[in-house]
């Protein structure tokens, strides 16, 4: 089978592409990136990003500034004395790693959401860190409350949304559009 034969989205590495090809061939997010999907099978890379990339980076600068709240008001001493026991004990009796893990997930995906909508490469850091914080978080909340139901709702889709604009500015850097 020659390496044409191939679909599109497998990447077979031989000693004759250099780094330009292989970054021209990875195809990441091809529905929500790419306008076009043909621009990229020709080795064209986009100048601009499509409106979805816009939209996602909007939308994920809005849930990570929903995450900055939520961190913001647990610590707050008059909002946790209001909150219910198990609520209240479950966030006075969070380890420092914990909380540090959870501040780097929010804040970092509102810093990472920033730069995805500046358009610079430093938000693959940013969003990298938001996403390991983001894991860290749902490791503590299954080996304190368990694995039920409701924490892999919370935690989990925290480090699915996290995981989704980590893998838009990896699938950004390699069309382009950051700087």
């Amino acid at each position: 089978m020659h390496r044409d034969d191939y679909p599109k989205s497998i990447i077979i590495l031989t000693g004759e592409q250099n780094l330009s090809t292989i970054r021209t061939s990875i195809r990441f997010a091809p529905v929500l990136c790419c306008g076009r999907d043909d621009e990229l099978s020709k080795g064209k890379m986009m100048e601009k990003p499509s409106f979805s990339y816009w939209s996602i980076a909007a939308l994920g600068l809005v849930w990570s500034v929903m995450g900055c709240l939520s961190y913001i008001t647990q610590n707050n001493a008059d909002f946790v004395a209001h909150l219910a026991e198990p609520q209240r004990a479950f966030i006075t009796q969070r380890p420092f790693w914990a909380s540090a893990a959870f501040a780097v997930a929010v804040y970092g995906g509102a810093v990472g959401c920033i730069l995805l909508l500046l358009r610079r490469v430093a938000a693959v850091q940013a969003l990298g860190l938001s996403l390991m914080g983001a894991l860290v978080t749902l490791f503590y909340m299954v080996m304190t409350l368990g694995a039920s139901v409701g924490v892999l709702q919370s935690a989990g889709v925290s480090v699915l949304v996290a995981g989704i604009l980590f893998w838009i500015s990896m699938a950004a850097k390699v069309r382009g559009w950051l700087r």
